[in-house]
């Protein structure tokens, strides 16, 4: 029947609905849990890094709207990398990249990037890991991390 795809369709069309309008309902926790998880990544980055004149290598900060909730890291020469989540849109964008929120559970939020679910730590260290580091390093860590099944690197460094 003509009618059967359609029916079809507007399912899939509300419940996507229904998901959005519940992370918009969630969306200051599920946006303070994250930029918790980043702040302590910067500050564990301004921890290994430091700088003279008492200035963090690293910043972050936050601004709040009705509809859109947004963070902002920079870096000492101007570098910024921006994560805003607009609040009824169900995803996070960083960079030139897209994050679609995933509500697994009450307690637990995931983050899918390109195809991949990634818990709230590995999603921050995908964001952050090619702003904070240089290509060089990334590729040093490569090859060290290789060969050591005991690292703690969230994030598979591929190429």
């Amino acid at each position: 029947m003509s009618k059967y795809w359609v029916d079809q369709f507007t399912d899939i069309e509300q419940a996507e609905q229904a998901r959005r309008q519940t992370i918009g309902m969630r969306s200051g926790g599920i946006f303070d849990s994250l930029v918790k998880t980043i702040g302590e990544a910067v500050a564990a980055y301004n921890k290994r890094h430091p700088t003279m004149l008492g200035r963090d290598a690293v910043a972050s900060q936050t601004t709040v709207s009705s509809d859109k909730l947004t963070c902002v890291i920079t870096k000492p020469g101007g570098a910024r990398l921006t994560v805003n989540f607009p609040i009824n849109s169900g995803s996070i964008t960083y960079g030139s990249h897209v994050a679609e929120i995933s509500l697994a559970n009450v307690d637990q939020t995931a983050f899918i990037v390109g195809g991949e679910k990634l818990d709230e730590e590995t999603f921050v260290q995908s964001i952050l890991l090619d702003f904070l580091f240089s290509k060089d390093t990334i590729e040093r860590a490569k090859a060290e991390i290789a060969g050591d099944p005991t690292t703690n690197l969230a994030v598979q460094l591929s190429d």
